[in-house]
Protein backbone atom coordinates (compact mmCIF):
# COMPACT_ATOMS: atom_id res chain seq x y z
CA UNK A 1 0.00 0.00 0.00
CA UNK A 2 1.25 3.48 -0.88
CA UNK A 3 1.98 5.54 2.22
CA UNK A 4 3.62 8.69 3.51
CA UNK A 5 7.31 8.74 2.60
CA UNK A 6 7.14 6.37 -0.36
CA UNK A 7 9.10 7.45 -3.43
CA UNK A 8 9.20 6.32 -7.03
CA UNK A 9 10.52 7.30 -10.42
CA UNK A 10 7.88 8.38 -12.91
CA UNK A 11 7.70 9.98 -16.32
CA UNK A 12 5.44 12.99 -16.74
CA UNK A 13 3.06 11.93 -19.54
CA UNK A 14 3.02 15.51 -20.86
CA UNK A 15 6.79 15.75 -21.19
CA UNK A 16 9.65 14.08 -23.00
CA UNK A 17 11.98 14.82 -20.06
CA UNK A 18 13.58 11.92 -18.21
CA UNK A 19 11.72 10.42 -15.23
CA UNK A 20 11.69 12.38 -11.98
CA UNK A 21 11.71 11.15 -8.40
CA UNK A 22 8.28 11.63 -6.79
CA UNK A 23 7.66 11.82 -3.04
CA UNK A 24 4.41 10.82 -1.33
CA UNK A 25 3.88 13.63 1.18
CA UNK A 26 0.43 12.74 2.50
CA UNK A 27 -1.18 9.75 4.13
CA UNK A 28 -4.03 8.39 1.98
CA UNK A 29 -6.04 7.50 5.09
CA UNK A 30 -6.29 11.21 5.90
CA UNK A 31 -7.50 12.31 2.45
CA UNK A 32 -10.13 9.93 1.12
CA UNK A 33 -7.62 7.53 -0.40
CA UNK A 34 -5.68 10.21 -2.27
CA UNK A 35 -1.99 11.11 -1.94
CA UNK A 36 -0.19 14.36 -2.60
CA UNK A 37 2.84 13.80 -4.82
CA UNK A 38 5.64 16.24 -5.54
CA UNK A 39 8.67 15.67 -7.69
CA UNK A 40 12.34 16.53 -7.51
CA UNK A 41 14.07 18.37 -10.32
CA UNK A 42 17.29 20.24 -11.10
CA UNK A 43 17.47 23.82 -9.88
CA UNK A 44 17.18 26.25 -12.78
CA UNK A 45 16.71 29.98 -13.18
CA UNK A 46 13.24 30.81 -11.89
CA UNK A 47 12.89 27.45 -10.11
CA UNK A 48 11.04 27.19 -6.83
CA UNK A 49 13.76 27.17 -4.16
CA UNK A 50 11.37 26.60 -1.25
CA UNK A 51 12.86 23.17 -0.60
CA UNK A 52 16.44 22.62 -1.74
CA UNK A 53 17.65 19.03 -1.50
CA UNK A 54 21.37 18.55 -1.00
CA UNK A 55 23.06 15.45 -2.40
CA UNK A 56 22.69 12.48 -0.06
CA UNK A 57 19.55 13.64 1.78
CA UNK A 58 17.89 10.61 0.16
CA UNK A 59 19.47 7.64 -1.58
CA UNK A 60 18.30 8.91 -4.98
CA UNK A 61 19.43 12.53 -4.56
CA UNK A 62 22.84 12.45 -6.22
CA UNK A 63 23.16 16.19 -7.00
CA UNK A 64 21.67 19.45 -5.75
CA UNK A 65 17.94 19.41 -6.49
CA UNK A 66 14.70 21.20 -5.59
CA UNK A 67 11.08 20.17 -5.11
CA UNK A 68 8.87 21.30 -7.98
CA UNK A 69 5.67 22.22 -6.13
CA UNK A 70 4.00 23.64 -9.24
CA UNK A 71 3.76 20.10 -10.62
CA UNK A 72 2.16 18.58 -7.50
CA UNK A 73 -0.63 16.09 -8.18
CA UNK A 74 -3.29 14.48 -5.95
CA UNK A 75 -4.19 11.07 -7.44
CA UNK A 76 -5.94 8.11 -5.88
CA UNK A 77 -3.40 6.01 -3.97
CA UNK A 78 -4.79 2.86 -5.60
CA UNK A 79 -3.90 4.18 -9.07
CA UNK A 80 -0.38 4.96 -7.90
CA UNK A 81 -0.07 1.44 -6.46
CA UNK A 82 -1.27 -0.06 -9.74
CA UNK A 83 1.29 1.98 -11.69
CA UNK A 84 4.06 0.72 -9.40
CA UNK A 85 2.79 -2.87 -9.68
CA UNK A 86 2.70 -2.63 -13.50
CA UNK A 87 6.20 -1.13 -13.64
CA UNK A 88 4.99 2.20 -15.01
CA UNK A 89 6.38 3.82 -11.85
CA UNK A 90 9.60 2.40 -10.41
CA UNK A 91 9.70 2.11 -6.62
CA UNK A 92 12.64 3.79 -4.88
CA UNK A 93 13.77 3.82 -1.24
CA UNK A 94 11.38 5.41 1.28
CA UNK A 95 12.07 8.94 2.45
CA UNK A 96 12.70 9.41 6.14
CA UNK A 97 10.03 11.36 8.02
CA UNK A 98 12.53 14.19 8.59
CA UNK A 99 12.78 14.62 4.81
CA UNK A 100 8.99 14.44 4.40
CA UNK A 101 8.65 17.17 7.05
CA UNK A 102 11.22 19.28 5.17
CA UNK A 103 9.25 18.89 1.93
CA UNK A 104 5.97 19.73 3.71
CA UNK A 105 7.57 22.82 5.31
CA UNK A 106 8.78 23.93 1.88
CA UNK A 107 5.26 23.49 0.52
CA UNK A 108 3.94 25.88 3.17
CA UNK A 109 6.19 28.70 1.93
CA UNK A 110 6.11 27.89 -1.77
CA UNK A 111 4.27 30.36 -4.01
CA UNK A 112 4.00 27.61 -6.62
CA UNK A 113 1.89 25.05 -4.74
CA UNK A 114 -1.74 25.12 -5.87
CA UNK A 115 -3.99 26.63 -3.18
CA UNK A 116 -6.23 23.54 -3.04
CA UNK A 117 -3.25 21.46 -1.87
CA UNK A 118 -2.29 23.75 1.02
CA UNK A 119 -4.97 22.22 3.30
CA UNK A 120 -3.55 18.74 2.60
CA UNK A 121 -0.08 19.94 3.60
CA UNK A 122 -1.39 21.63 6.75
CA UNK A 123 -3.26 18.46 7.76
CA UNK A 124 -0.14 16.33 7.32
CA UNK A 125 1.99 18.70 9.39
CA UNK A 126 -0.66 18.63 12.11
CA UNK A 127 -0.76 14.81 12.06
CA UNK A 128 3.04 14.59 12.30
CA UNK A 129 3.08 17.00 15.24
CA UNK A 130 5.98 19.21 16.29
CA UNK A 131 9.37 17.64 15.82
CA UNK A 132 8.00 14.20 14.93
CA UNK A 133 10.53 11.98 13.23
Amino acid sequence: MISLGDTFWAQNPNSCNPPHLYFVISDPSHHGGRVLLVNMTEPRDGADNSCPLPPGIHACVKKASVIQYAEAIFPEALKVEQAVYKGIFIAAPRAEIALVRRILAGAMVSRHLRPQYRAVVEAELEQLGPGAS
